[in-house]
Protein backbone atom coordinates (compact mmCIF):
# COMPACT_ATOMS: atom_id res chain seq x y z
CA UNK A 1 0.00 0.00 0.00
CA UNK A 2 1.29 3.45 -1.08
CA UNK A 3 2.12 6.06 2.16
CA UNK A 4 0.27 8.89 2.55
CA UNK A 5 1.64 11.73 4.34
CA UNK A 6 -0.49 14.84 5.52
CA UNK A 7 0.46 18.56 5.39
CA UNK A 8 -1.28 21.02 8.15
CA UNK A 9 -2.64 24.39 7.14
CA UNK A 10 -4.73 26.64 9.29
CA UNK A 11 -7.14 26.89 6.60
CA UNK A 12 -11.05 28.35 8.10
CA UNK A 13 -9.90 30.00 11.31
CA UNK A 14 -12.81 31.84 12.34
CA UNK A 15 -12.93 35.15 11.04
CA UNK A 16 -12.80 38.30 13.31
CA UNK A 17 -15.94 40.72 12.88
CA UNK A 18 -14.22 42.53 10.40
CA UNK A 19 -13.83 40.02 8.60
CA UNK A 20 -10.35 39.32 8.72
CA UNK A 21 -7.63 37.08 10.76
CA UNK A 22 -4.54 37.91 11.53
CA UNK A 23 -1.04 35.85 10.54
CA UNK A 24 2.18 35.08 10.84
CA UNK A 25 3.40 33.78 7.65
CA UNK A 26 6.34 32.37 9.19
CA UNK A 27 3.87 29.63 10.23
CA UNK A 28 2.75 28.99 6.99
CA UNK A 29 6.69 28.64 5.91
CA UNK A 30 7.01 25.71 8.02
CA UNK A 31 4.20 23.94 6.32
CA UNK A 32 5.47 24.74 3.03
CA UNK A 33 9.23 23.52 4.89
CA UNK A 34 7.55 20.31 5.16
CA UNK A 35 6.25 19.78 1.43
CA UNK A 36 9.97 20.94 0.24
CA UNK A 37 10.90 17.71 2.32
CA UNK A 38 8.18 15.31 0.74
CA UNK A 39 9.22 16.65 -2.52
CA UNK A 40 13.00 15.82 -1.56
CA UNK A 41 11.22 12.43 -0.90
CA UNK A 42 9.90 12.06 -3.96
CA UNK A 43 6.22 11.94 -2.37
CA UNK A 44 3.84 12.74 -5.71
CA UNK A 45 0.84 15.23 -4.96
CA UNK A 46 -1.60 12.40 -5.33
CA UNK A 47 0.17 11.04 -2.01
CA UNK A 48 -0.37 14.31 -0.03
CA UNK A 49 -3.13 15.05 1.89
CA UNK A 50 -3.67 18.76 3.25
CA UNK A 51 -5.47 19.00 6.68
CA UNK A 52 -6.83 22.24 8.31
CA UNK A 53 -5.54 22.00 11.69
CA UNK A 54 -9.20 22.92 13.01
CA UNK A 55 -10.33 20.20 11.15
CA UNK A 56 -7.33 17.43 12.35
CA UNK A 57 -9.22 16.35 15.32
CA UNK A 58 -12.17 14.97 13.13
CA UNK A 59 -9.80 13.22 10.67
CA UNK A 60 -10.89 9.90 9.18
CA UNK A 61 -10.11 9.46 6.21
CA UNK A 62 -6.75 7.39 4.89
CA UNK A 63 -4.19 6.37 7.11
CA UNK A 64 -1.51 9.53 7.07
CA UNK A 65 2.24 10.04 8.66
CA UNK A 66 1.91 13.66 9.60
CA UNK A 67 5.57 15.37 9.78
CA UNK A 68 5.22 18.23 12.30
CA UNK A 69 7.91 21.09 12.98
CA UNK A 70 5.78 22.92 15.14
CA UNK A 71 4.29 23.30 18.65
CA UNK A 72 4.31 19.83 20.64
CA UNK A 73 1.35 21.03 22.49
CA UNK A 74 -0.63 23.07 19.66
CA UNK A 75 -4.42 22.75 20.97
CA UNK A 76 -5.14 21.69 17.58
CA UNK A 77 -3.57 18.51 18.62
CA UNK A 78 -5.23 18.21 22.28
CA UNK A 79 -8.72 17.84 24.18
CA UNK A 80 -8.83 18.14 27.95
CA UNK A 81 -4.90 19.07 28.33
CA UNK A 82 -4.23 15.23 26.36
CA UNK A 83 -2.92 14.19 22.82
CA UNK A 84 -6.26 13.41 20.73
CA UNK A 85 -4.87 12.87 17.72
CA UNK A 86 -6.75 10.23 15.59
CA UNK A 87 -5.39 6.91 15.31
CA UNK A 88 -5.76 7.14 11.76
CA UNK A 89 -2.97 9.48 11.80
CA UNK A 90 0.97 8.98 12.81
CA UNK A 91 2.69 11.98 13.69
CA UNK A 92 6.58 12.39 13.51
CA UNK A 93 7.92 14.85 15.63
CA UNK A 94 10.44 16.33 13.29
CA UNK A 95 11.74 19.60 15.01
CA UNK A 96 9.12 20.90 17.17
CA UNK A 97 8.95 23.38 20.32
CA UNK A 98 7.38 23.09 24.13
CA UNK A 99 5.98 25.98 24.72
CA UNK A 100 3.86 28.64 23.37
CA UNK A 101 2.43 31.67 24.87
CA UNK A 102 0.28 30.58 27.93
CA UNK A 103 0.65 27.26 27.55
CA UNK A 104 3.01 25.41 30.48
CA UNK A 105 4.53 22.25 28.61
CA UNK A 106 6.17 21.21 31.83
CA UNK A 107 3.54 20.84 33.21
CA UNK A 108 1.01 18.82 30.13
CA UNK A 109 3.97 16.44 30.61
CA UNK A 110 2.84 15.53 34.61
CA UNK A 111 0.60 13.77 32.73
CA UNK A 112 1.62 10.23 32.17
CA UNK A 113 -0.52 9.93 28.96
CA UNK A 114 1.18 12.43 27.37
CA UNK A 115 4.67 11.30 28.12
CA UNK A 116 3.74 8.10 26.96
CA UNK A 117 2.21 9.39 23.55
CA UNK A 118 5.66 11.19 23.45
CA UNK A 119 7.69 7.79 24.10
CA UNK A 120 5.15 5.78 21.35
CA UNK A 121 6.89 8.08 18.64
CA UNK A 122 10.40 9.01 20.06
CA UNK A 123 12.67 9.93 18.91
CA UNK A 124 11.49 13.79 19.46
CA UNK A 125 13.41 16.24 17.02
CA UNK A 126 13.41 19.00 19.19
CA UNK A 127 13.94 22.80 17.83
CA UNK A 128 15.54 24.64 20.41
CA UNK A 129 17.69 23.10 23.64
CA UNK A 130 14.76 24.08 26.31
CA UNK A 131 12.21 21.73 24.96
CA UNK A 132 15.12 19.03 24.53
CA UNK A 133 16.36 19.56 28.07
CA UNK A 134 12.65 19.42 29.39
CA UNK A 135 11.63 16.11 27.28
CA UNK A 136 15.34 13.83 28.16
CA UNK A 137 13.84 15.06 32.23
CA UNK A 138 10.37 13.08 31.41
CA UNK A 139 12.81 9.77 29.86
CA UNK A 140 11.62 10.66 26.15
CA UNK A 141 14.44 10.03 23.43
CA UNK A 142 14.67 13.55 22.23
CA UNK A 143 17.65 15.29 19.81
CA UNK A 144 18.33 18.68 18.92
CA UNK A 145 17.14 19.71 15.12
CA UNK A 146 17.22 23.65 15.10
CA UNK A 147 14.51 24.47 12.87
CA UNK A 148 13.33 22.89 9.77
CA UNK A 149 13.15 26.54 7.61
CA UNK A 150 17.33 25.86 7.91
CA UNK A 151 17.43 23.60 5.58
CA UNK A 152 15.52 25.22 2.64
CA UNK A 153 17.77 25.56 -0.62
CA UNK A 154 20.73 28.38 -2.14
CA UNK A 155 19.14 30.78 -4.10
CA UNK A 156 20.52 31.02 -7.38
CA UNK A 157 20.78 34.86 -7.56
CA UNK A 158 23.69 36.81 -6.64
CA UNK A 159 22.64 40.27 -7.73
CA UNK A 160 20.42 41.36 -5.20
CA UNK A 161 20.95 44.99 -3.36
CA UNK A 162 17.86 46.05 -1.12
CA UNK A 163 17.88 45.70 2.93
CA UNK A 164 15.59 44.41 4.12
CA UNK A 165 13.97 45.57 7.58
CA UNK A 166 11.47 42.31 8.77
CA UNK A 167 9.63 43.13 11.83
CA UNK A 168 13.23 44.77 12.90
CA UNK A 169 12.90 46.42 16.93
CA UNK A 170 12.22 49.96 16.96
CA UNK A 171 14.96 50.53 19.56
CA UNK A 172 17.60 49.61 17.00
CA UNK A 173 16.37 52.65 14.74
CA UNK A 174 19.43 54.68 16.13
CA UNK A 175 22.30 52.34 15.49
CA UNK A 176 20.90 51.93 11.77
CA UNK A 177 24.08 53.09 9.26
CA UNK A 178 22.64 55.70 7.22
CA UNK A 179 23.88 54.14 4.02
CA UNK A 180 21.39 51.03 4.61
CA UNK A 181 18.56 53.40 4.69
CA UNK A 182 18.99 54.15 0.70
CA UNK A 183 17.68 51.11 -0.82
CA UNK A 184 16.06 49.47 1.60
CA UNK A 185 11.88 48.34 2.34
CA UNK A 186 10.39 48.37 6.06
CA UNK A 187 8.06 45.27 6.05
CA UNK A 188 6.37 42.44 8.83
CA UNK A 189 5.44 39.16 8.74
CA UNK A 190 2.17 39.89 10.13
CA UNK A 191 -1.17 40.12 7.67
CA UNK A 192 -4.56 40.07 7.51
CA UNK A 193 -6.27 37.92 5.72
CA UNK A 194 -9.64 38.16 4.38
CA UNK A 195 -12.12 35.24 3.64
CA UNK A 196 -11.44 35.10 0.03
CA UNK A 197 -8.16 33.35 1.36
CA UNK A 198 -9.75 30.44 2.70
CA UNK A 199 -11.31 29.64 -0.54
CA UNK A 200 -8.59 27.65 -1.28
CA UNK A 201 -5.67 26.33 0.86
CA UNK A 202 -3.36 27.41 -2.15
CA UNK A 203 -4.18 30.83 -1.65
CA UNK A 204 -2.36 31.89 1.35
CA UNK A 205 0.51 29.39 0.48
CA UNK A 206 1.09 30.94 -2.76
CA UNK A 207 1.57 34.19 -1.12
CA UNK A 208 3.66 32.83 1.26
CA UNK A 209 6.00 31.32 -1.47
CA UNK A 210 5.89 34.66 -3.21
CA UNK A 211 6.86 36.67 -0.05
CA UNK A 212 10.06 34.62 0.65
CA UNK A 213 10.96 33.96 -3.46
CA UNK A 214 10.96 38.35 -3.15
CA UNK A 215 13.49 37.82 -0.04
CA UNK A 216 15.62 35.25 -1.99
CA UNK A 217 15.73 37.69 -5.53
CA UNK A 218 15.89 41.44 -3.87
CA UNK A 219 17.31 40.65 -0.03
CA UNK A 220 20.83 41.98 0.01
CA UNK A 221 20.88 41.74 3.52
CA UNK A 222 18.05 41.11 5.80
CA UNK A 223 17.40 42.95 9.27
CA UNK A 224 15.30 41.30 11.25
CA UNK A 225 13.28 39.82 14.91
CA UNK A 226 11.76 36.85 13.38
CA UNK A 227 13.14 33.12 13.80
CA UNK A 228 11.22 32.53 10.33
CA UNK A 229 13.17 34.89 8.68
CA UNK A 230 16.29 34.45 10.02
CA UNK A 231 16.40 30.91 9.63
CA UNK A 232 14.55 30.76 5.48
CA UNK A 233 16.64 33.52 4.40
CA UNK A 234 20.41 32.17 5.84
CA UNK A 235 19.33 28.78 4.65
CA UNK A 236 18.95 30.32 1.03
CA UNK A 237 22.54 32.54 1.51
CA UNK A 238 21.46 35.76 2.38
CA UNK A 239 23.29 37.68 4.62
CA UNK A 240 21.31 38.12 8.12
CA UNK A 241 21.03 40.31 11.30
CA UNK A 242 19.17 38.93 13.91
CA UNK A 243 18.14 41.50 16.39
CA UNK A 244 15.42 41.25 19.14
CA UNK A 245 15.05 42.86 22.34
CA UNK A 246 14.95 39.80 25.10
CA UNK A 247 16.15 36.86 23.29
CA UNK A 248 14.05 34.16 24.52
CA UNK A 249 14.14 30.06 24.40
CA UNK A 250 13.62 29.49 20.77
CA UNK A 251 16.93 30.77 19.44
CA UNK A 252 18.97 28.58 21.09
CA UNK A 253 20.10 26.61 18.23
CA UNK A 254 20.51 29.84 16.01
CA UNK A 255 23.63 30.89 17.58
CA UNK A 256 25.17 27.88 15.49
CA UNK A 257 25.53 30.24 12.47
CA UNK A 258 25.05 33.88 13.44
CA UNK A 259 25.59 36.52 16.48
CA UNK A 260 22.16 37.40 18.12
CA UNK A 261 21.61 40.75 19.04
CA UNK A 262 19.82 41.18 22.37
CA UNK A 263 19.01 45.58 22.98
CA UNK A 264 22.09 45.67 25.01
CA UNK A 265 24.21 45.07 21.85
CA UNK A 266 22.75 46.91 19.49
CA UNK A 267 25.61 49.53 19.41
CA UNK A 268 27.92 46.39 18.89
CA UNK A 269 25.89 44.90 15.92
CA UNK A 270 28.64 44.07 12.54
CA UNK A 271 26.05 45.78 9.72
CA UNK A 272 27.95 43.92 7.34
CA UNK A 273 27.89 39.97 7.65
CA UNK A 274 28.91 37.59 5.20
CA UNK A 275 25.99 34.73 3.95
CA UNK A 276 26.77 31.47 6.04
CA UNK A 277 27.89 28.72 3.61
CA UNK A 278 26.74 25.06 5.72
CA UNK A 279 25.46 23.14 2.67
CA UNK A 280 27.12 19.91 3.42
CA UNK A 281 25.95 20.02 7.52
CA UNK A 282 22.29 21.10 5.78
CA UNK A 283 22.48 17.88 3.57
CA UNK A 284 23.03 16.11 6.89
CA UNK A 285 20.02 17.27 8.16
CA UNK A 286 17.60 16.55 5.63
CA UNK A 287 18.53 12.92 4.92
CA UNK A 288 18.17 12.97 8.68
CA UNK A 289 14.75 14.02 8.37
CA UNK A 290 13.99 12.09 5.33
CA UNK A 291 14.75 8.76 7.38
CA UNK A 292 12.69 9.33 9.86
CA UNK A 293 9.63 10.13 7.37
CA UNK A 294 9.98 6.77 5.77
CA UNK A 295 10.73 4.71 9.71
CA UNK A 296 8.81 7.13 12.79
CA UNK A 297 11.34 5.68 14.68
CA UNK A 298 14.51 5.49 13.20
CA UNK A 299 17.10 6.77 15.32
CA UNK A 300 19.91 6.82 12.69
CA UNK A 301 21.98 10.17 12.45
CA UNK A 302 20.13 11.70 15.25
CA UNK A 303 22.86 11.99 17.50
CA UNK A 304 25.30 13.46 14.56
CA UNK A 305 22.91 16.10 14.39
CA UNK A 306 22.55 16.82 18.48
CA UNK A 307 26.10 16.88 18.43
CA UNK A 308 26.23 19.55 15.35
CA UNK A 309 23.79 21.66 17.50
CA UNK A 310 25.61 20.86 20.75
CA UNK A 311 29.09 21.69 19.33
CA UNK A 312 29.01 25.35 19.14
CA UNK A 313 30.55 28.31 21.19
CA UNK A 314 27.52 29.41 23.44
CA UNK A 315 29.49 32.01 25.17
CA UNK A 316 26.58 35.06 27.08
CA UNK A 317 24.03 32.39 25.01
CA UNK A 318 24.73 30.27 27.21
CA UNK A 319 21.14 30.26 29.79
CA UNK A 320 19.37 32.76 27.53
CA UNK A 321 17.18 29.71 26.46
CA UNK A 322 15.73 29.78 30.03
CA UNK A 323 13.76 33.08 28.95
CA UNK A 324 10.40 32.49 28.66
CA UNK A 325 8.14 33.35 25.96
CA UNK A 326 5.28 35.43 27.76
CA UNK A 327 6.06 38.88 27.79
CA UNK A 328 4.43 39.61 31.74
CA UNK A 329 8.03 40.80 32.79
CA UNK A 330 7.21 44.01 30.75
CA UNK A 331 3.50 43.85 32.66
CA UNK A 332 5.28 43.39 36.28
CA UNK A 333 7.63 46.12 35.48
CA UNK A 334 5.27 48.34 34.16
CA UNK A 335 3.26 47.75 37.81
CA UNK A 336 6.10 48.34 40.05
CA UNK A 337 6.18 51.40 38.58
CA UNK A 338 2.60 52.55 38.39
CA UNK A 339 0.70 49.90 40.36
CA UNK A 340 2.15 49.05 43.43
CA UNK A 341 1.82 50.89 46.44
CA UNK A 342 -1.69 52.18 45.18
CA UNK A 343 -5.32 51.38 46.77
CA UNK A 344 -7.14 51.22 43.41
CA UNK A 345 -5.94 51.23 39.81
CA UNK A 346 -8.23 51.04 36.63
CA UNK A 347 -6.92 49.78 33.37
CA UNK A 348 -8.07 48.93 29.58
CA UNK A 349 -6.42 46.18 27.40
CA UNK A 350 -6.33 46.50 23.85
CA UNK A 351 -6.30 43.71 21.62
CA UNK A 352 -8.90 40.62 23.34
CA UNK A 353 -7.45 36.91 22.52
CA UNK A 354 -6.97 33.72 24.17
CA UNK A 355 -3.70 35.84 25.55
CA UNK A 356 -5.59 38.19 26.83
CA UNK A 357 -7.47 35.82 28.98
CA UNK A 358 -4.60 34.65 30.68
CA UNK A 359 -3.10 38.31 31.29
CA UNK A 360 -6.73 39.13 32.82
CA UNK A 361 -5.89 36.02 35.43
CA UNK A 362 -2.59 37.17 36.24
CA UNK A 363 -3.22 40.81 36.94
CA UNK A 364 -6.56 39.43 39.22
CA UNK A 365 -4.29 37.21 41.19
CA UNK A 366 -0.67 39.30 41.24
CA UNK A 367 -2.57 42.83 41.20
CA UNK A 368 -5.82 42.11 42.59
CA UNK A 369 -6.26 46.66 43.21
CA UNK A 370 -6.21 46.75 39.50
CA UNK A 371 -9.68 46.86 37.90
CA UNK A 372 -10.26 46.43 34.35
CA UNK A 373 -13.16 48.96 32.84
CA UNK A 374 -12.49 49.05 29.01
CA UNK A 375 -11.55 46.74 26.24
CA UNK A 376 -10.28 48.12 23.31
CA UNK A 377 -10.14 45.99 19.59
CA UNK A 378 -9.66 47.30 16.30
CA UNK A 379 -11.01 44.25 14.12
CA UNK A 380 -13.88 42.22 16.98
CA UNK A 381 -16.92 43.46 18.59
CA UNK A 382 -16.90 41.30 21.39
CA UNK A 383 -17.53 41.16 25.06
CA UNK A 384 -14.81 40.34 27.57
CA UNK A 385 -15.77 39.75 31.13
CA UNK A 386 -18.97 41.75 30.95
CA UNK A 387 -17.60 44.60 29.12
CA UNK A 388 -17.88 45.39 25.55
CA UNK A 389 -15.35 46.63 23.07
CA UNK A 390 -15.09 49.68 21.34
CA UNK A 391 -12.29 50.56 18.77
CA UNK A 392 -9.36 52.96 19.74
CA UNK A 393 -10.65 56.35 18.41
CA UNK A 394 -11.83 56.51 21.52
CA UNK A 395 -8.37 56.79 23.54
CA UNK A 396 -7.58 59.83 24.25
CA UNK A 397 -4.09 61.23 26.07
CA UNK A 398 -6.23 62.33 29.39
CA UNK A 399 -7.95 58.62 30.14
CA UNK A 400 -7.71 58.02 33.66
CA UNK A 401 -7.17 54.22 32.97
CA UNK A 402 -3.74 52.89 31.88
CA UNK A 403 -3.88 50.97 28.59
CA UNK A 404 -2.68 47.27 28.56
CA UNK A 405 -1.59 46.34 25.17
CA UNK A 406 -1.47 43.21 23.88
CA UNK A 407 -0.12 40.82 20.78
CA UNK A 408 2.44 42.63 18.43
CA UNK A 409 0.00 43.79 15.87
CA UNK A 410 -1.79 46.21 18.60
CA UNK A 411 1.42 47.38 20.07
CA UNK A 412 2.61 48.33 16.92
CA UNK A 413 -0.86 50.32 15.78
CA UNK A 414 -0.98 51.55 19.48
CA UNK A 415 2.38 52.64 19.57
CA UNK A 416 1.57 54.94 16.58
CA UNK A 417 -1.33 56.28 17.99
CA UNK A 418 -0.27 57.16 21.30
CA UNK A 419 2.23 59.13 20.17
CA UNK A 420 0.31 60.69 17.53
CA UNK A 421 -2.44 61.82 20.70
CA UNK A 422 0.78 62.37 23.22
CA UNK A 423 0.11 60.06 25.19
CA UNK A 424 2.24 59.48 28.59
CA UNK A 425 4.24 56.61 28.36
CA UNK A 426 3.21 55.99 32.38
CA UNK A 427 -0.29 55.29 30.89
CA UNK A 428 0.23 52.53 28.55
CA UNK A 429 2.22 48.97 28.81
CA UNK A 430 2.75 47.25 25.29
CA UNK A 431 3.30 43.79 25.94
CA UNK A 432 4.24 43.00 21.95
CA UNK A 433 7.39 43.89 20.28
CA UNK A 434 7.16 47.31 18.72
CA UNK A 435 8.99 46.75 15.43
CA UNK A 436 10.45 50.14 12.49
CA UNK A 437 8.19 50.83 9.82
CA UNK A 438 8.52 53.57 6.64
CA UNK A 439 7.18 56.32 9.05
CA UNK A 440 10.67 56.40 10.84
CA UNK A 441 12.92 56.42 8.00
CA UNK A 442 11.00 59.57 7.18
CA UNK A 443 11.49 60.51 11.07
Amino acid sequence: MEVKYGVLDFNNNVLGSSGTILYNIGDYLQFLTIKFLLDRLGVSKEDICEISMPELLEYDGEELILPLNYSIFDEHFMKDGKFALPAKITPVFLACTLQTFGLNGEKLLEDKDNVAYLKRFEPIGCRDEYTKDVLTRFGILSYLTGCLTATLPLRTTNKAKKVFFVDAPYLLKKHIPSELLKDCEFMTQQYYFSSDYFSSPKKIFEFVKKQYERYAEEGALMVTSRLHVASPCMAMGIPVILAKDKIDYRFAWLDKYIPLYSYEEYDKIDWNPASIDYEAEKELLILVALKRLKDVHCTAGIEEVDRYYQERNRGKYENFYRVALENTYLLDEFAKRNWVGKEKVEYAFWGATSATEKIYRYICEKYPNAKLVKIIDTYQDVVFHGIRSEKPEVLTAEDSFDTIVNGVGASNAAYQLFHEIHKSEDKYCLMGNVFLSEQDRKA
